[in-house]
């Protein structure tokens, strides 16, 4: 019988969008960011024994048999040490043949977690934290959440009738008053369908240098919440433009 994935992730910059992805396909870098989303996976993630369902199950002991709630047939079980063995050295592979790899992701625990230590890992992660504490983070923190809120108020103004065009005239206007003036031209159904209040909530909606940004930032929070993977890929709002030539090997961890 076909595996069938369900490991259910809640991640913290959305704890609305619950992920589900089969973590035995993901690739070496993938992996890197969901053992970090997700503490102590290592002794969580189980898989039924009859159709593969996976799933995060914490307090779980590795000789209790727990009924697998997708096919009710199986029992989950604990993967084990030799996996996660082999897990650990393929996210150790991917930092070898991809210097960003890590820096990029330690701006992003960074940006969710502030000056927050990475926790201590077991043996067959050792690794990361020695080559965690060596390596710079990458650029600026991403601020991932004003993405998020963006694409929220752009659905909401959206559902009362407001055209894209119009969003992204209004929140590219700088001026509170001008911004103001704007909405007054809105019919009266928006009005009645956003409420007396927002009027004077647009003194602080965030503001956008274009629509093509506009778009951007809600294209990319839409991907994140319909796209199991696309966090773990670690896909950015604006892709990082690629240079010439061959990038050569990273420094091993």
């Amino acid at each position: 019988m076909s595996a069938t994935t369900g490991v259910s992730n809640t991640f913290p910059d959305d704890p609305d969008a619950s992920r589900h992805v089969d973590v035995l396909a993901l690739s070496g870098a993938e992996l890197l960011r969901f053992v970090l989303d997700a503490p102590k996976v290592w002794e969580a993630l189980a898989r039924c024994s009859r159709c593969g369902f996976q799933v995060l199950y914490l307090g779980i002991l590795r000789d209790q048999r727990v009924s697998c709630m997708n096919c009710g047939d199986g029992f989950y079980e604990l993967l084990d040490a030799a996996w996660w063995k082999n897990a650990a050295n393929r996210m150790r592979r991917a930092c070898r043949q991809d210097r960003t790899l890590l820096p990029a992701v330690k701006a992003e625990w960074e940006a969710r977690h502030g000056d927050v230590p990475l926790p201590s890992f077991p043996e067959s992660f050792a690794w990361l934290n020695t080559a965690w504490d060596t390596t710079d983070k990458r650029g600026r923190s991403f601020d991932a959440r004003r993405h998020y809120e963006l694409a929220h108020l752009v659905d909401r103004l959206s559902s009362g009738g407001i055209s894209m065009n119009k969003i992204a005239t209004i929140l590219s206007t700088a001026d509170y008053v001008v911004r103001q003036e704007i909405y007054d031209t809105l019919p009266g159904r928006v009005h009645r369908w956003l409420g007396e209040q927002f009027r004077t909530e647009l003194r602080n909606l965030p503001y956008v240098g274009s629509k093509e940004e506009l778009l951007r930032s809600v294209r990319w929070a839409h991907r994140q919440w319909t796209d199991p993977r696309a966090r773990l890929r670690g896909e950015r709002v604006r892709p990082r433009a690629k240079r010439g030539g061959i990038t050569p090997p990273a420094p091993r961890p």
